[in-house]
């Protein structure tokens, strides 16, 4: 089970700089099955031609597809988590990697940490290169069910440049299993893996880092 949606910041005009960034947000809605690699770049482009359509640029734009495990066994072997792919384009390369990905509630804020990340290519005479930028990369991370079924928002802190880009509201809907967000044991990283492989076929192999037993990071304050 994925949901899919888009969220992008656009440029704004020299003239009107000092005005609050716009924010268009897509959801591509639920579905069943593995997440399809071309449904990402499809969504991608779109967002391109929506922009190229208005006479517009953006410097970044990031899209998320949340995948839930598929039975209460894996919900448990993966440590009561799920698995958020965050595909991102940029025009400055040197905003990537993400420096942070958090999950901001009243409480506090958490920062996810990457199980995967992989470079993705675009085309230099592409609609997507020509509105946004040549760079993208998809990021992985496991994102606990206490923290999805919270009020609150993930937050995306770019390596420069921009900070606090909001990428999704929670909380998110899960499966009915997925509702007991107590804590576990830690991850099963065979699980995760599989898990990760399943739903994202295009995704590479897990970091050697690849957190299992400690998912997500206490932070205080803004970054």
């Amino acid at each position: 089970m994925a949901l899919l949606a888009a969220i992008l910041a656009l440029a704004i005009p020299p003239a009107v700089e000092a005005n609050p960034p716009q924010h268009f947000m897509q959801s591509g809605g639920e579905t069943e099955g593995p997440s399809e690699p071309a449904y990402i770049l499809l969504r991608m482009n779109e967002t391109a031609r929506i922009l190229h359509e208005h006479g517009q640029t953006a410097s970044r734009i990031a899209l998320y597809d949340m995948a839930w495990p598929a039975t209460p066994a894996e919900y448990e072997a993966v440590g009561h988590n799920g698995i958020i792919q965050i595909s991102v384009a940029v025009a400055d390369g040197s905003e990537l990697p993400l420096r942070n990905v958090r999950v901001h509630t009243a409480t506090g804020d958490i920062v996810l940490k990457p199980i995967a990340i992989k470079d993705q290519p675009v085309a230099k005479d592409s609609l997507l290169a020509q509105t946004v930028g040549p760079f993208r990369q998809d990021c992985y991370y496991l994102l606990p069910a206490g923290l999805a079924l919270q009020r609150g928002s993930i937050l995306i802190d770019y390596a420069r440049n921009r900070s606090d880009f909001a990428l999704a509201q929670l909380p998110l809907q899960p499966l009915p299993f997925h509702t007991d967000a107590r804590p576990v044991r830690p991850p099963n990283p065979d699980a995760v893996a599989a898990f990760l492989h399943r739903e994202y076929p295009d995704s590479p192999p897990l970091l050697p880092a690849a957190p299992t037993a400690d998912a997500v990071t206490p932070r205080s304050g803004q970054g």
